[in-house]
């Protein structure tokens, strides 16, 4: 073994000190490429020595982070800089060993190099579909989550988002595929994560977003909901720049579509409710001396803070590079106990410990605070009765009477919940460079994620029904950690400047651990001290401790090819192998390919010279990606022990027992998505006009489902694959760049998506969601249908009078029989349809009532530059999705309060035939389209107005960039829908569903970036 060892010794050795030989015969130049105006390093720069050996070329071209290494022919040595949308740049050696390269950018022809998976690609050899955001379009939101930035900038991208502080957007690429995790997989610096909240959005270089399955194959088994790769900012060679942003704003809530009844307007509602069902008292005896009573959700919502300060040093060495960066976000939220405070530190430098080898690492820590707001406290407000006070006179808090909920300001301020989370992300790397052609990377993650959450309540009084006896106490501390490990060999290579091979193989090593401890207890003294709340001095007799914890684990092999022929026609084919414990031994791998051809048709000698096309490339791709995003174990049945319920005496004989809690299944394996995607870039007019169109279909087969299974079974049931759902569409982005003669620089930007979603097979299942009050089911995902559909009553109408009752009780020729066998209507309350045609209404006559899913969502992004001023607005909107209004429908038979919208009821003949008359339950209250509302909108998204001091007055300051700013998020919906915002979202059987969010928030804000 001793041998095996000494030979692998010296074969390494070898690897590294053969490029150090070459050292010695030939002069080496080394350097780093970035763009004159901004300062970004440049990524794929083409570098040829223009003296020529046997008529072949020597080149190369930079790296991911702008560096390149050539060994010249000639000590003084002619290069050529040449990268597409910059001007070419010959520069000379001269005998120098390093050379920093500034290169400006040709505005009349612009492309993007991007950051593809294990590597980086000029836009133009692309095959895939890819879409890259730059750092300027992320800071423009006031948002602790970089994700919520990604709304209406790369087609086929669906954002949701959330206006909790600290709580991540819902993020879907190119539809829904699976009732399991459909989020992305995202790759920071090189590791694999499940989201990007630890990171600051000043500290984001760019992200890319992968879309279809030649751009996300190489990720395997993660890669069926799409990839989103960020790359953080990097040092870069010269003297120290120090960069500062901050911004102060302010937040409130919209609340332009959520009119609720004041105290006068709801008694007189809740009378007629009363007449109608026939009761005889509790009437309000003058509803029109109440007044406007109390606005509950006016009550708990605040105008707020939100503030953001970072700052950074960049800079670096022949020999080192560094970036470091400190952040500090805070946002209080619009509703009390609701904020969000984080802190992020950022390290990331580069070490060159000889012109073939570096090493570097990219290191975050974040420390976060967040109060968890009230669970349903919007809803409570929405729901309490206008008559009820806050406070009582003595300025105690009031009790809330008869309404079916409690007094919710009380709530709040008894109610204390917050998480502390430490993280630590981070990578660390070595590069080997070797004869000439070939990289070797190896790559080590690692993610630490602790979290510390505490819940107090304290003893209260306010009445019988609304006080709490014991105070209660409970603490949960978890432990997530996951290391990644990763070794890929890459060969890169350019045959008689014709033919173009760059190849990449790996070897990956992934685990997953987490732990939690859980404890609670009741009975603290002196509960008004915070310094008590420690499960230490609670009552040990009400004690309860919980642990738990799970463990998985991924091993890899992948390969790409990517192969050009004369710039013109292109070839990418790929292949992963991914392992999991997830799954049992007799399915435990799963195999991912993909194929990948493109055209460069501008290329070709019959479009070289049309000078109006200035770009024209068509793609077309397939292949396989997988989902392994389930619980872990399933393959293993549990068995539950417990003395109590399991043990049993027989004949005086104690017999331990068991019980088998799930089932297993041993033929559980990985959900497959296939997707064929085809497309084409076009650039026009000197790529002033740009476009760029891609038609997707995408299948995804084997989803793994929870089946339901006889109750005398007796344990629960673990996903089985059997579900197939199709999803495609098409998603376009049209740009528009151009400078007037008198220096206005402006950009028109349109992206747009299109989704077509619907369930292929599931087994003639039926899955039903939607939570509503009582357990009502206001979706259903089955065959032939978009996931999670609406599903109850069509509504024709309302009754007028007695003799259109009689006249659909007649339908089915028997006057005698009910056409509405559920309930008993009167005149007032809805008809429903027929949908099955059998003369009457029952539970068979539900149907499909529309889709929550959008059918085209865009965004619509201006720029403007004039002199020193810069202005930009963007508007995003999403269409042909509806909205089951669920806080509507949520009423109490006694008690609840309204919003405007059923003042419009139907109170006699003619005055309405879509509202219907008052009642508490009833025929009115069924799931059907009175509560479906239209989900379209359109919002503004983005305004901002900047203007940078002159670089005159900047450099007499000692400044190298100074800019002020005034800016706008999310300030104006329009919709037709009556919420608080359309931006519903919910689990893959819920989708659509507004049972009330926290409600996204407004923000004016002001701000400045400063650098020196």
């Amino acid at each position: 073994m001793k041998y095996i060892h000494t030979i692998y010794y010296l074969l390494l050795c070898s690897i590294i000190l053969l490029p150090l030989e070459a050292i010695a015969q030939n002069q080496t130049i080394h350097g780093k490429v970035i763009d004159q105006a901004t300062q970004e390093v440049l990524i794929g720069v083409n570098i040829i020595e223009k003296t020529e050996t046997n008529g072949i070329p020597n080149g190369t071209v930079t790296d991911i982070d702008g560096n390149f290494t050539l060994e010249l022919k000639s000590s003084k040595g002619l290069l050529s800089f040449s990268y597409i949308g910059y001007k070419d740049l010959l520069l000379t050696v001269n005998n120098k060993t390093f050379l920093n390269v500034e290169m400006t950018a040709d505005t009349q022809s612009l492309d993007e190099v991007v950051v593809v998976g294990y590597g980086s690609m000029k836009k133009s050899d692309l095959t895939g579909s890819i879409t890259s955001i730059k750092a300027a379009d992320l800071t423009k939101m006031s948002s602790a989550q970089p994700a919520a930035a990604l709304q209406g900038k790369a087609a086929g991208v669906t954002v949701i988002q959330s206006g909790a502080p600290g709580e991540s957007p819902v993020i879907k690429i190119r539809g829904i595929g699976t009732t399991n995790d459909s989020n992305p997989l995202y790759v920071v610096d090189g590791i694999l994560l499940d989201d990007m909240q630890f990171l600051s959005n000043e500290d984001i270089e760019s992200i890319q977003v992968l879309k279809d399955a030649s751009a996300t194959a190489i990720y395997g088994s993660r890669g069926a909901n799409g990839v989103i790769i960020v790359t953080t900012k990097r040092g870069t060679q010269g003297k120290p720049r120090i960069n500062v942003s901050a911004y102060e704003g302010i937040q409130y809530a919209l609340r332009d579509h959520l009119d609720m009844c004041d105290a006068t307007q709801f008694a007189t509602l809740y009378n007629e409710s009363l007449k109608n069902e026939g009761v005889t008292d509790g009437y309000y005896d003058n509803p029109e001396s109440m007044g406007k009573g109390t606005d509950w959700l006016g009550e708990i919502l605040k105008t707020s803070s939100v503030r953001n300060y970072s700052v950074s040093a960049n800079g670096g060495s022949e020999s080192v590079n560094y970036n470091a960066s400190f952040s500090y976000f805070n946002q209080d939220g619009i509703i009390d106990k609701s904020g969000y405070e984080r802190f992020t530190f950022r390290l990331n430098n580069e070490y060159k410990l000889s012109k073939y080898v570096k090493i570097g690492h990219n290191l975050s820590y974040m420390h976060s605070k967040r109060d968890m707001p009230l669970g349903g406290a919007v809803q409570t407000a929405y729901r309490l009765n206008p008559d009820a006070k806050v406070y009582d006179e003595d300025g105690n808090f009031a009790d809330s009477g008869h309404s079916s909920k409690q007094n919710v300001v009380a709530d709040i301020h008894y109610y204390n919940n917050n998480v502390l989370r430490d993280r630590l992300v981070g990578t660390a790397y070595l590069d080997i460079n070797f004869l000439k052609d070939f990289t070797f990377k190896s790559n080590a993650g690692v993610d630490f994620n602790n979290g510390y959450e505490r819940a107090f309540v304290p003893e209260f009084f306010i009445s019988n029904l609304h006080q709490q006896q014991t105070n209660s106490l409970s603490k949960t501390w978890s432990k997530y950690k996951s290391w990644l490990w990763e070794n890929t060999l890459t060969y890169s290579k350019r045959f008689k400047n014709v033919h173009s091979i760059n190849a990449v193989m790996g070897y990956t090593l992934q685990e997953f651990n987490y732990e939690d401890l859980r404890g609670e207890g009741q009975e603290i003294p002196n509960q008004d001290d915070e310094n008590m709340w420690y499960l230490g001095n609670i009552n040990n007799a009400t004690a309860k401790v919980g642990n738990t914890a799970w463990s998985s684990s991924m091993m890899s092999y992948l390969f790409r090819l990517n192969y050009s022929y004369a710039d013109r026609y292109l070839a990418t084919v790929s292949f992963r192998a991914d392992g999991s414990s997830k799954f049992g031994p007799n399915n435990r791998w799963g195999y991912f390919p993909s194929v990948a051809l493109g055209w460069r048709v501008k290329e070709e000698g019959f479009l070289k010279d049309v000078e109006a096309i200035s770009n024209l490339k068509i793609r077309g791709s397939w292949g396989k990606t997988g989902n392994d995003k389930i619980g872990n174990y399933q393959y293993y049945p549990v068995v539950y022990t417990n003395p109590g319920n399991c043990d049993q005496v027989i004949g005086g004989v104690h017999i331990p027992g068991a019980t088998t809690v799930d089932i297993s299944n041993q033929d559980i394996h990985w959900e497959n998505t296939m997707q064929t995607d085809i497309g084409f870039e076009m650039g026009l007019l000197n790529n002033k006009l740009n476009l760029e169109f891609d038609y997707y279909y995408r299948l995804t087969s084997d989803m793994l489902l929870v089946p339901t299974i006889p109750g005398f079974v007796g344990a629960a049931a673990v996903d089985t694959n059997v579900g197939k759902v199709r999803n495609s569409g098409v998603d376009f982005t049209i740009e528009w760049r151009d400078q007037l003669k008198n220096n206005l620089n402006y950009s028109v930007r349109l992206v747009g998506s299109t989704i077509s979603n619907k369930v292929v097979d599931i087994n003639g299942k039926k899955f039903y969601g939607g939570g509503l009050l009582g357990g009502k089911a206001a979706t259903i995902t089955t065959e032939g249908l978009p996931m999670s559909s609406f599903y109850g009553y069509k509504v024709l109408g309302v009754y007028q009078n007695q003799a259109q009752i009689d006249h659909y009780n007649s339908l089915d020729g028997n006057s005698d029989t009910p056409y509405n066998t559920l309930y008993t209507v009167k005149p007032g309350d809805l008809i429903f349809a027929d949908t099955n045609g059998d003369g009457k209404i029952t539970v068979d006559d539900k149907t499909d009532l529309g889709s929550p899913l959008p059918k085209f969502t865009g965004s619509l992004g201006i720029t403007l530059e004039w002199k020193n001023f810069d202005f930009s607005i963007d508007l995003y909107g999403s269409f042909g999705n509806k909205i089951y209004n669920g806080k509507r429908a949520a009423r109490n038979a006694n008690s609840d309060n309204f919003d405007t919208q059923f003042l419009k009821r139907w109170t006699g003949e003619g005055t309405s035939n879509s509202e219907p008359r008052m009642t508490f339950e009833g025929n009115n209250w069924e799931v059907s389209e009175r509560f479906l509302e239209n989900g379209s909108y359109v919002k503004i998204q983005n305004v901002m107005l900047g203007y940078t001091l002159p670089k005159e007055l900047s450099r007499k300051m000692n400044l190298e960039n100074l800019r002020f700013y005034i800016a706008g998020d999310n300030l104006k919906y329009f919709t037709k829908y009556h919420g608080f915002t359309p931006e519903v979202g919910g689990d893959a059987l819920s989708l659509g569903v507004d049972n009330s969010f926290y409600p996204v928030a407004a923000t004016y804000k002001v701000g400045l970036n400063l650098t020196f």
